[in-house]
């Protein structure tokens, strides 16, 4: 099954919902030629941004478990896509 890349995957938010931990965004570009310029010996150029930590997630009031996980995607999602260039944000 392929990915959908603009779609944010819901493991994160699955776990900071259950744990309440907070959640620290990080955003990486440059990652899809990387391993094809390390084949042929060239050094890839590879972009880190670290955001702010976000405070532990919470629903909106009246959110049930299915929807608070959809929330919680979109807000992680939000987070990292703002740390990256705007070509590589998707829908976010």
């Amino acid at each position: 099954q392929a990915l959908k890349l603009d779609l944010g995957l819901e493991g994160a938010a699955f776990l900071a919902l259950k744990a309440k931990v907070p959640v620290l965004p990080v955003g990486i570009a440059g990652t899809w030629d990387a391993p094809a310029r390390w084949r042929s010996l060239r050094r890839a150029p590879v972009d880190i941004h670290i955001g702010e930590v976000m405070q532990p997630l919470q629903p909106p009031a009246g959110v049930d478990k299915k929807d608070a996980l959809d929330w919680g995607t979109q807000e992680i999602m939000s987070r990292i896509a703002a740390l990256l260039p705007e070509q590589l944000r998707g829908s976010f």
